[in-house]
């Protein structure tokens, strides 16, 4: 391969590349994965480990919606709706839950989040 090739194929990859990019930066979360996405940011930073699952570190729902930029009953349903996928659950203490972390990170890089 001679130099000027080099150089063109190292340019096509580069702008391959930045198109792939840009597409990236284009993906816009649902409402929904937005306060996934909040929550899941809180509890990597704050949550404990636990039998039950991860435990969520007590929330501001006020934070939460500025993260997911929503309002905040956008949360509660938000909220409402990972109750019922199965993602957050509350225990006898009224304690938040997220009992499997990994399938909630897939959920999210399925709905596009980069984590």
């Amino acid at each position: 391969m001679s130099r000027q090739e080099e150089v063109t194929y190292i340019n096509e990859a580069f702008t391959e590349q930045q198109a792939v990019a840009t597409e990236e930066q284009n993906i816009e979360l649902s409402e929904e994965a937005r306060i996934a996405f909040a929550l899941y940011l809180d509890v990597m930073k704050n949550g404990v480990v636990t039998k039950l699952g991860t435990k969520v570190p007590p929330l501001n729902t006020n934070k939460l919606s500025r993260m997911a930029e929503v309002n905040v009953k956008q949360v509660s349903k938000g909220f409402d709706r990972l109750r019922t996928k199965g993602f957050i659950n509350n225990d006898d203490n009224g304690d938040l839950y997220i009992p499997d972390i990994i399938a909630f990170e897939d959920w999210l890089i399925a709905e596009g989040a980069a984590i």
